[in-house]
């Protein structure tokens, strides 16, 4: 098993996980070095009644109430939910640190915040004394690239999800037919995607049997070539998905440059390096010199 440690975080985690979001289930377990759980929680909903206006004592309450639920106290990592626009990211950070400096949670992420955003964050987490995200919860895969442009890294790390794009790159929707009780089966709007992703797919399998792989394989193993990312968050329904997806980590040596040159030319999709978003120009220097591209 390959493990990465998650940014400035003192933890490493495996470079695959496997987690619920489609069926709303929570926390997400990821395996870690050491025999123990990487346990992530969600500050999202808990216990709280909606017409909640206090986010800092709504996270707090919805944590305890959450660790409750799940019979420990504390959780090594506990992410936000998506921006709302209506809280000052000051109160997040306060309330995220409150969770830190009472031992309820170790570090604190963010899910598809954009860069400033997550920017602004560490910038009042520095004027205030207080811990920063460690890490940033995107939605990632080869067709989905454009959202993480400009991201600020500051030794953050990524914990992608959808890196299977919903199964599309499973290879299981290319005779446009949808499996029963697949996530397309249940949805419109995702179905009407297939069409135009159909033949990318399909060009990709010569490029997945010369590396010895599949199609799933291939596209995990992509998404783990990013040197930001510290784990891909999976799904499955069935063990022998979890076996297939297992199996992908033997085959990240075999993405050589050139190989990862021909997914670029069926993908056509790789996004222009962006501004750095007030990101300053010392810090801008020392970042990587992909920055931008994956």
């Amino acid at each position: 098993m390959e493990y990465r440690r998650l940014g400035k975080a003192g933890i490493r985690v495996s470079a695959l996980s496997l987690g619920g979001w489609p069926l709303w289930i929570a926390p997400t377990e990821v395996p870690t070095a050491g025999k123990r759980l990487l346990i992530q929680e969600r500050a999202r909903g808990l216990s709280a009644k909606p017409e909640s206006i206090d986010q800092i004592k709504h996270i707090i309450e919805g944590t305890k109430a959450s660790l409750e639920r799940l019979g420990t106290d504390h959780v090594d990592l506990i992410f936000a939910h998506r921006p709302d626009n209506e809280t000052p990211i000051e109160e997040t950070v306060r309330a995220f640190n409150y969770l830190i400096d009472h031992g309820l949670a170790f570090y604190w992420g963010t899910p598809e915040w954009s860069a400033q955003q997550i920017t602004e964050a560490h910038r009042v987490a520095g004027r205030l004394g207080h811990v920063g995200p460690s890490m940033e919860q995107p939605q990632y895969n080869m067709f989905e690239r454009e959202s993480l442009r400009g991201m600020p890294l500051l030794n953050l790390r990524w914990f992608p999800h959808s890196p299977l794009a919903s199964g599309v790159l499973s290879g299981k929707y290319n005779s446009l037919t949808v499996p029963t009780g697949s996530r397309f089966a249940l949805d419109d709007a995702l179905m009407k995607s297939i069409a135009n992703r159909y033949f990318a797919t399909e060009e990709g399998k010569p490029i997945a049997e010369q590396v010895g792989g599949t199609t799933t394989q291939l596209a995990l193993v992509w998404c783990l070539k990013n040197p930001n990312v510290s784990t891909a968050i999976t799904g499955a329904s069935r063990k022998e998905q979890v076996s297939e997806n297992m199996a992908a980590l033997k085959l990240v040596d075999k993405l050589s440059p050139d190989v990862l040159v021909k997914i670029e030319k069926i993908l056509g999709n790789k996004p222009d390096t962006a501004p750095r978003f007030g990101v300053s120009s010392a810090l801008a220097a020392a970042l990587p010199s992909h920055f931008g591209t994956f």
